[in-house]
């Protein structure tokens, strides 16, 4: 009992990232409190779930109690089931419940009701909610009982009631993709850990078709295919790859590619090269949530799963990370393309989790499945020992892993100072153009940085030269209390130490470790555990489903109310699950309301999925604005609204001190308004991509996005310098002499062009400067 005290008040230690020394006896004793209490309810959601048996008995007893609470009638009148009629139809319901005539065990398939009595076994409200809600519209629908029904609310009301059943019914989903259906798919899935070249023959066989994509998780990895393949690193899959280079750079490609080894047999050259080769060149598009480059003659693109169309034919198409098709957030993308992109040939690269969940989806399709499955091809292990909590046995090309931003820089500083070795650092909020500018300042011996300090952001979408991967924290703060890493998130992070093919040494490998010894335990049981298959794939508003619930709701229904139609009247077959009520949706549904009220509900659905953090109030604030002007002027000017914030300000202040050759002022919070700004034009060209029309400054939008990325990347710099000689931010003889022309001088104040590229000037400018 003491240990596991000590084991969760240190992984609690970690997740705040302070140091032991500053808790008094009274904190430890509420963080042993809230762990004890945490154990408890750990304990209640454990418990066994209902038998089928126990399914109608458990309904019958909760029903009367759930048609009385106010929040039930409160969300079906929104439904537009008129407040007169809500207290007969819910009697009625109630009683025909608790007679076994509402729902009827025998008229469902045990795996149909294996899944309510998980749902209902579930601690939250919304379980039991979701399902008498759900069985109240089956009910309603029942043929048998329309007479009686009829009695109690009139035919409009039943009419609507049966639209909207109708319009949330995804147990024939598979037949609204009716391109895909009309064609015979071949699916072939390409399964393994991290590190194990499972994506290399279904780039290769991407990089042979006549019309194919790339649909990922992340931009930065459409980009990576985007270039890739118009560069001819990529190898047709049937042409020989150990063909001499025809260009003049023929000898230092291939001692380039020396270092890289074909997936299958390590003795051969690699398919996936370093360099490109004009022969192998394919012209390709990029198309993702906020950038678009039309290559011309192409007829390849590469693009983020929710940019893929849907409406195209294809030969190939590559979807990266299936395991995603469970996630709560976004996860309907990754289920639209299983189950709707039109392709001959559809490849499905990802976690052997998920080969379960493609099997019933593909039975439902009635599409070919070939499952081809990778082992990792450098080995990995988990070390003996543990650091011990002494960062001076940080070693180069480690990487230490920890969960919050600050206390992603605190361990920077601390590294540095305790080895002498110099920190990149890779984080979410970075844009994915400067964690790639890290990553190859890490990768580069020649560079000086030679550990990385990374969030989980390093587990996707950067090839990086690790050598071992060091925990600093195993938990996450998930927005609103700190929880351990799950056990795929764990392995796919540590996966990351000895990539293949970015080491000579094949048979070392990689190794993962913690920073704390009470740690160590956890990760050798999480990297030991068997892998869980995933059970269900998320869906929501795809294929024209927000448009149907639309349809049957209220015209004056709130996006929030079209979310929770969504949520409560689904029928479901028992391997889709309906994304999450989280209190992260909610708020942005609310947000959406707030800022948009008297727009289509069908825009308001559009805006719902503009990618911003919501934690970040300055973010909020801004996006908040281009959202009441798009209401209120229907054309958003992206200048008018960045100057009602200081964002630009801080902008201009970076550039100056970069073109002056002097460190920034304050370089933590202008790191921390930068970042803030490139997510709000991230916002801004998104809803471009989407409403063009109405949000038109895309270029401008672009420029000052670049801008924002050089200003990001000189704060790094110059924090980096700063944490070395403890200097202020007045130039100390670290940076090189001023170097640039007065003609290409950045002065305050003013706006010029550098190269036929924007600067941008002070808010007060802005206009003038566009």
């Amino acid at each position: 009992m003491q240990r596991t005290a000590l084991l969760a008040f240190s992984r609690c230690r970690h997740a705040l990232s302070l140091p032991r020394s500053i808790f008094c006896s009274a904190q430890i004793a509420s963080i042993r409190k809230d762990f004890t209490h945490s154990a408890a309810t750990l304990a209640v959601q454990s418990r066994p779930a209902l038998t089928n048996d126990d399914l109608l008995p458990t309904l019958q007893a909760k029903v009367t109690h759930w048609a009385r609470e106010g929040y039930v009638k409160k969300r079906l009148e929104k439904f537009g089931i008129p407040r007169d009629e809500l207290s007969g139809l819910l009697y009625l319901y109630a009683k025909d419940m608790r007679n076994g005539i509402a729902f009827r065990p025998e008229n469902h398939s045990p795996e149909v009701l294996t899944r309510m009595a998980h749902d209902i076994s579930q601690t939250n409200r919304h379980s039991i909610d979701q399902v008498l809600t759900g069985q109240l519209y089956a009910w309603a629908c029942d043929p048998r009982r329309k007479e009686a029904i009829l009695k109690v609310v009139s035919p409009a009301t039943l009419h609507r009631m049966g639209k909207l059943r109708a319009a949330t019914d995804f147990t024939r989903i598979v037949d609204t993709y009716t391109e895909a259906r009309a064609m015979k798919r071949k699916i072939i899935m390409h399964v393994g850990p991290t590190n194990s070249g499972k994506t290399h023959t279904a780039l290769r066989t991407l990089a042979a078709a006549r019309v194919g994509a790339y649909a990922g998780p992340l931009r930065l990895l459409a980009h990576e295919i985007y270039e890739r393949l118009n560069a001819g690193q990529i190898v047709p899959l049937g042409m020989d790859e150990t063909t001499p280079e025809t260009s003049d750079d023929a000898a230092s490609s291939a001692s380039d590619d020396a270092t890289l080894f074909d997936a299958e047999d390590p003795t051969k050259p690699a398919a996936l090269r370093k360099q490109g080769n004009p022969r192998f060149a394919r012209p390709c598009s990029l198309l993702t949530g906020e950038e678009r480059k039309v290559i011309e003659y192409a007829t390849l693109i590469s693009s983020t799963v929710e940019m893929l169309n849907m409406r195209m034919v294809y030969d190939v198409v590559v979807v990266d990370e299936i395991q995603m098709i469970a996630d709560s957030e976004r996860g309907q993308a990754w289920t639209s393309a299983v189950l709707g992109i039109a392709a001959q040939e559809l490849h499905l690269c990802g976690e052997e989790t998920a080969v379960p969940l493609i099997e019933s989806l593909v039975a439902m399709t009635g599409d070919e499945l070939i499952v081809n499955q990778y082992q990792r091809l450098t080995p990995l292990s988990v070390a003996k020992e543990s650091l011990d909590n002494d960062l001076s046995k940080i070693q180069k090309g480690d990487c230490v892993v920890t969960f919050s931003r600050s206390g992603i820089f605190k361990l920077k500083e601390a590294v540095e100072k305790a080895t002498g070795l110099r920190c990149a650092v890779a984080y979410g909020r970075l844009p994915p153009e400067i964690r790639s500018e890290q990553a190859a300042l890490f990768n580069d011996p020649d560079s000086g940085y030679d550990v990385m300090i990374g969030s989980d952001a390093i587990g996707m979408g950067l090839n990086l030269k690790i050598r071992r991967v060091v925990f600093q924290s195993l938990i996450k703060f998930d927005g609103n209390v700190p929880r351990p890493l799950s056990l795929s998130h764990v392995k796919q992070i540590a996966g990351r130490a000895g990539r293949f093919g970015l080491h000579s040494d094949l048979k070392q490998g990689g190794v993962v470790t913690t920073l704390d010894p009470a740690d160590l335990p956890y990760l050798e049981s999480a990297m030991a555990a068997p892998t869980t298959p995933l059970l269900q794939a998320r869906v929501g508003f795809m294929h024209g489903v927000s448009m149907k619930i639309l349809d049957a709701l209220p015209n004056d229904a709130s996006s929030y109310t079209v979310r929770e139609a969504l949520i409560y009247t689904s029928t479901l077959p028992p391997n889709l699950a309906i994304m999450d009520p989280s209190r992260k949706e909610d708020q942005i549904a609310a947000f959406v309301d707030s800022h948009s009220g008297g727009l289509l509900t069908e825009d308001r659905i559009t805006v719902m999925q503009v990618p911003f953090p919501y934690s970040d109030v300055e973010c909020v604030a801004v996006v908040g604005s281009m959202l009441e002007r798009y209401r209120d002027q229907c054309v958003v000017d992206l200048p008018e609204v960045l100057a009602e914030s200081d964002l630009l300000d801080t902008l201009e202040g970076v550039l100056a001190s970069r073109e002056e050759h002097v460190e920034v002022e304050a370089p933590a919070e202008s790191l921390r308004k930068l970042e803030t700004l490139h997510k709000a034009l991230v916002a801004y060209a998104w809803l471009h991509m989407h409403l063009s029309v109405s949000f038109p400054s895309y270029n401008q939008c672009t420029a000052l996005m670049r801008s924002t990325e050089r200003a990001l990347d000189y704060c790094l710099q110059s924090m980096a310098r700063q944490e070395r000689s403890g200097s202020s931010f007045k130039h100390k003889g670290l940076l090189p002499p001023k170097t640039a022309s007065a003609k290409g001088k950045f002065s305050r104040g003013n706006s010029t062009h550098m190269k036929g590229k924007f600067v941008p000037a002070r808010r007060s400018r802005v206009n003038s400067a566009y």
